[in-house]
């Protein structure tokens, strides 16, 4: 039987009994289910056409009328609505012009001749690098689909999605629905405005334990040590999943208790009447003020997505913060490295700050199944670094090594 205690000794002394009656009817084994093989799809690097109700020159003769409004985006949606009936109207076109218009209304706007390549379910995002080319991404691999948009296509989509935001930064990070989107304007990009659009990816629970991203068992831990306020990073690659797994954490544990969330983008769905969020960038001038108000408050949890140490919050008990390092070793340098820099310390008592601050670390990776929970390691301040950090649980030949 493998007991809590063999996850971590520390966790374990601090639970009640009843937690630890419950632990101990756990399933004697923690085992991976043998992953289902996917098959990526094949596909042409030409797209599917979408099926019209009009012929290609009446909307493309629309889309180029639009295209040369300068105010068009001045107007309502309604208004925007009534030109595109009166403009089907004149075309004496044999249908509803009431549900056309409104079809060719969220065909346009938005993201113009991209909707298509969007609305593909197999397709989770687009990148466009300007007048070049546009690429998507189906099962993790990135294809050309030989499209090409012409300037005022371009500029009619830059338009359409700068308008939903005040910035005028030379990158702007928006969420639009459940599509997080980058535009890289020219500023730094003398080649072409790029737009990196990409779909929120709908995980949850039952989703992660499904697809084999961790184990039943493993997830119950983790929950378990987030409700004992301990302090977790969880570290991955880049593209690795480590909002989206901080996302289901907050959902399967967080939603009836007092939350600050801290976000550089708004890319968590997570939404509860006990959340604060605050949307900033660590090098605002604002970042230390509202650090500081937030601790104030004293809320039960504090959950940081910046992908990088937050050493202003560590010390917090209930704290969870993405950083992003492509193995344990690689994070705990990076911690190590924050706190040298931040408070001046040497290298010694920096890494002795970070392990009294965090108590695990939660290393997630990319691997040819798909996303993992690769490792566990719990930190304790000892005499030895080979004491200090501890692997609980490594995912090795297709199983969790404890």
């Amino acid at each position: 039987m493998i007991e809590k205690s063999k996850l971590s000794a520390r966790f374990i002394k601090k639970e009640t009994e009843k937690q630890v009656d419950e632990i101990k009817n756990e399933p004697s084994k923690l085992k991976l289910k043998k992953e289902v093989s996917v098959e990526i799809p094949e596909v042409q690097p030409k797209i599917i056409e979408q099926k019209q109700d009009i012929s290609n020159d009446i909307k493309k003769e629309l889309f180029e009328k639009i295209y040369s409004v300068p105010v068009w985006f001045d107007y309502t949606s309604t208004e925007q609505k009534d030109l595109i009936k009166s403009f089907l109207s004149k075309k004496a076109i044999e249908c509803d012009i009431d549900e056309l218009a409104e079809k060719l209304y969220f065909e346009i706007c938005g993201f113009g001749s991209l909707n298509h390549l969007i609305a593909q379910e197999n397709v989770t995002a687009v990148f466009v690098n300007g007048t070049k080319s546009v690429h998507i991404e189906i099962s993790g691999r990135i294809l050309n689909t030989e499209i090409k948009l012409s300037d005022k296509e371009l500029q009619f989509i830059l338009n359409s999605i700068l308008h939903k935001t005040n910035s005028d930064s030379a990158i702007v990070n928006l969420k639009i629905k459940d599509l997080h989107v980058t535009v890289i304007k020219s500023e730094i990009s003398p080649d072409g405005v790029n737009i990196f659009i990409r779909k929120s990816a709908a995980y949850d629970y039952e989703k992660f334990i499904k697809s084999g991203v961790v184990t039943k068992e493993i997830f119950e831990f983790i929950v378990s040590a987030i409700k004992s306020k301990k302090n977790i990073v969880i570290s991955g690659d880049i593209n690795a999943g480590k909002t989206v797994f901080l996302d289901v954490l907050l959902n399967s544990s967080l939603k009836h208790d007092r939350i600050v969330l801290l976000e550089d983008n708004s890319q968590i769905n997570f939404k509860s009447d006990f959340v604060s969020r605050y949307i900033i960038n660590k090098k605002s001038e604002n970042y230390l003020n509202l650090v500081s108000d937030v601790l104030k408050l004293s809320p039960e949890f504090i959950a940081a997505d910046f992908n990088e140490p937050v050493s202003e919050i560590s010390e917090y008990c209930g704290n969870i913060t993405t950083l992003r390092a492509s193995s344990i070793e690689a994070a705990m340098l990076k911690l190590t490295s924050e706190f040298i820099k931040a408070e001046s310390l040497p290298e010694k008592n920096a890494k002795i700050k970070v392990l009294r601050n965090y108590d695990y670390i939660v290393q997630i990776n990319k691997t040819a199944d798909g996303l993992r929970v690769t490792a566990i390691a719990e930190l304790t301040p000892a005499r030895t670094a080979a004491q200090s950090v501890k692997f609980i649980a490594r995912f090795k030949d297709n199983d969790y090594v404890f």
